[in-house]
């Protein structure tokens, strides 16, 4: 993010109140996480619900829709150094916020007197009114632990991302080149690519603690403080805006609008889509290096003999087969599947003694669904009883 972006945002680093001196900066700086934890951690809360996302933790607004660049693998962070030609979009709305926190966090929302900032109850009838405004709070409990609430607006997303990467393949190798990541024998490094999607939000913040202790609040009026946090609708027509920021303990804070009593029509990019090449393969959801795919059995609950047959074509038209078995209580793989495999079959036989079990699978494509580059298989049953599978990935038993 260079000096514009950053006067932007607000990157608080607040020492609590009764905390001063050498100490104090002693604390902060023993606390500080490795570099990357923000944005890593962030990425792990949201892949719960959407396991392809990225999480745009600093918010930079260099993340856009085509956006072709790089994900740096230390910090997690993306570095732009281009925008993909041609390119067209597509734009949903979205009718949710993003409410997403690591353990040790608690959060709440309370009425304040906006004269005094003093929390108050309004009685029902009361001749004389005060001025009343609303205050959201998070509390951290521990060092690292992190809290992010949006009111989000739409998800923009490419369109054909993969068909528009290949036709621009060779422009492509030329930007990777630039930063080292273009091999003339390989190919584009893998992490290299373009953002194929964007979560726009309206308003809300990023949080994390550097303390075991600390507190961050936003005060202002009620209907303010509602749309910048999400929490009086999607449809609210209110705009976001606070009145006063406070931090007790130390805090890496983004928020957005980033200064008190200001509005914003401008919509800041929370987390996106990222497709990278490897060599000239172009990967679609990547979210981190895969070499080959790999389909893992685990027989550590049968105590059956399983024996397992796979088939797959590859992109010159070759069928290739591979085969192992695994006996009770042991696990196995079948690895090394090229990134460009298609029309997998897998074939599983519970071998009994007179009758056996057989169960077939079929992935026509996995590049693009298999994320981590695995399919996991547990397989159930007691020798001579009733057989099943598991695909974890897919969360299907199937007897």
């Amino acid at each position: 993010m260079n000096r514009s972006q950053a006067l932007l945002f607000s990157s608080v680093f607040a020492l609590a109140a009764h905390s001063h001196g050498e100490s104090a900066m002693a604390e902060l700086i023993n606390n500080i996480p490795p570099q990357g934890i923000w944005a890593h951690n962030f990425t792990t809360l949201l892949r719960s619900a959407e396991p392809d996302q990225w999480g745009n933790w600093n918010l930079d607004t260099s993340i856009t829709p085509g956006a072709v660049g790089y994900i740096d693998t230390n910090s997690g962070e993306f570095v732009r150094l281009a925008v993909m030609p041609g390119t067209t979009s597509t734009t949903t709305p979205l009718s949710a916020s993003i409410k997403l926190s690591t353990d040790y966090v608690t959060s709440r929302q309370f009425n304040v007197n906006l004269d005094d900032d003093i929390p108050v109850h309004i009685t029902p009838g009361a001749t004389v009114t005060p001025n009343i405004g609303l205050t959201a709070e998070w509390e951290f409990k521990r060092s690292g632990s992190l809290a992010v609430q949006w009111a989000t607006e739409s998800q923009e997303q490419i369109d054909n991302p993969v068909t528009t990467m290949t036709q621009n393949l060779t422009w492509l190798e030329s930007e990777a080149g630039k930063v080292g990541m273009y091999d003339s024998e390989y190919g584009i490094q893998q992490g290299f690519g373009m953002v194929t999607g964007v979560v726009w939000a309206r308003s809300g913040m990023n949080a994390g603690s550097l303390s075991d202790s600390s507190t961050l609040s936003f005060t202002g009026k009620v209907n303010g403080i509602e749309s910048m946090f999400g929490l009086d609708g999607a449809n609210s027509n209110n705009s976001a805006a606070f009145s006063s920021m406070s931090t007790d303990g130390a805090l890496n804070t983004y928020s957005w609008p980033a200064t008190s009593n200001t509005t914003t029509s401008t919509l800041i990019p929370i987390a996106y889509s990222f497709a990278s090449a490897s060599g000239t393969t172009i990967i679609p959801s990547w979210i981190g290096t895969v070499n080959a795919f790999e389909i893992v059995l685990n027989n550590t609950h049968s105590s059956y003999i399983v024996e397992a047959d796979l088939e797959y074509v590859t992109t010159e038209g070759k069928t290739v087969t591979s085969s192992t078995s695994v006996t009770g209580g042991l696990s196995t793989s079948l690895s090394d599947i090229p990134l460009d495999a298609t029309n997998l079959s897998l074939k599983l036989r519970f071998v009994g003694t007179i009758h056996s079990s057989y169960y077939t699978m079929h992935w026509e494509k996995p590049l693009g669904h298999w994320l981590t580059g695995q399919r996991h298989i547990d397989l159930y049953g007691i020798w001579p009883g009733p057989t099943s599978y598991k695909i974890l990935e897919e969360d299907n038993l199937q007897k």
